[in-house]
């Protein structure tokens, strides 16, 4: 997975096929907004994992700095993802 998605160490997956999120080298993980159906082809179910990935990353990092006027900068940046912090500090 490391060389599919960048840092990406395993996809997290509920029931066997469905996607629900991804975990990286560092064990940091975060939960797709919308789970991805791993069917064949396997080319079209990845391109949809991305694709998701960027959607979920991109309103997980919107609520995360909306709530860093709302909290201790350090209780903050320890609950957030990596990305997040370094983004909206």
């Amino acid at each position: 997975m490391l060389k599919l998605y960048d840092n990406c160490k395993e996809l997290i997956v509920k029931g066997g096929r469905q996607v629900i999120g991804m975990e990286s080298d560092e064990k940091e993980h975060f939960t797709l907004r919308e789970s991805v159906k791993a069917e064949k082809p396997v080319e079209e179910w990845m391109t949809k994992v991305e694709t998701e990935m960027m959607v979920s990353l991109k309103k997980i990092t919107k609520e995360q700095v909306f709530h860093y006027a709302k909290t201790d900068r350090q209780q903050w940046v320890m609950e957030n993802l990596a990305m997040t912090a370094i983004i909206g500090t």
